[in-house]
């Protein structure tokens, strides 16, 4: 039986399943919200054994997972996966609305929210959510802000103040925001897993304008969207974006999010199978 993978079904997680979706390949992906890609790792669902979670996601379950190094999907500009549109009459955000389907971009913006635009008289508490099922539903009635993960470009731009999240937090740190890296337990791991994906990484790269091209096509999206979006984003996982998660943590630690602060931990294939 194949081993069985799963990846957020977005247009920046593209690269990273190069080859790997291709029916003769070694393994089998499956694709979802990154909400349910976590829920699927978190439980094993559906014999899934290492997933591109987010830092949240991995924060939760840190004991348990191990990073594979030197693969990730950042970025630090625009791109339009997640924005935070804001009521224009609003004064302070103490209530956001989301779909749920994206926890670190939730987590984002309820960090960006305290530590750039905090209530009026500096008072400090983290924006209460709101959950829907259709955020395209979601109205300023009830909600100073409408969180939207945009998993892929659409036509036409969202009304009123939008604050672009990933180009908000390098505004504000100076770093890259880290949306996924690889994750797995340790016992279901390999040496040959960690090249696969390597090397799918790699060759995505190459050709992520031309994959978002093709997928633009496939699904009736505007072309020059995606394929702008797929510049937008970066697969390294180095000192600076280590750095990022570890000030992620920090913050979602300091502003009550997470009970500590996790040690990031990645795997090594041959201290395990020695």
């Amino acid at each position: 039986m194949k081993p069985r993978l799963a990846v957020p079904d977005a247009l920046a997680f593209l690269p990273l399943m190069r080859g790997l979706e291709r029916p003769d390949a070694t393994v089998e992906l499956v694709r979802d919200s990154p909400s349910r890609v976590a829920l699927m790792l978190a439980g094993a669902r559906n014999g899934i054994k290492c997933a591109v979670v987010s830092p949240i996601d991995y924060a939760r379950h840190g004991g348990s997972y191990r990073i594979v190094p030197g693969i990730a999907v950042s970025s630090s500009v625009p791109s339009g996966t997640a924005v935070l549109r804001i009521r224009p009459d609003a004064r302070s955000v103490r209530t956001m609305a989301t779909d749920l389907s994206a926890n670190a971009e939730i987590v984002l913006a309820s960090i960006l929210l305290a530590e750039k635009f905090p209530p009026a008289g500096g008072e400090h508490r983290i924006v209460t959510i709101h959950p829907v099922e259709d955020i395209a539903a979601a109205t300023f009635e009830r909600n100073d802000a409408i969180l939207e993960y945009r998993p892929y470009p659409f036509a036409g731009e969202p009304e009123g103040f939008v604050l672009d999240l990933y180009a908000e937090w390098s505004d504000m740190t100076d770093l890259p925001f880290v949306s996924g890296f690889w994750a797995l337990r340790e016992q279901d791991g390999s040496k040959a897993l960690v090249s696969k994906l390597r090397l799918a990484m790699e060759r995505g790269v190459m050709v992520r304008k031309e994959a978002a091209r093709d997928t633009a096509l496939v699904k009736s999206l505007p072309i020059d969207a995606a394929v702008s979006r797929a510049a937008a984003f970066d697969y390294r996982l180095d000192e600076e974006h280590l750095a990022s998660v570890e000030e992620y943590f920090r913050l979602a630690f300091f502003h009550g999010i997470l009970g500590d602060v996790p040690d990031l931990k990645f795997y090594d294939p041959d201290e395990w199978e020695e």
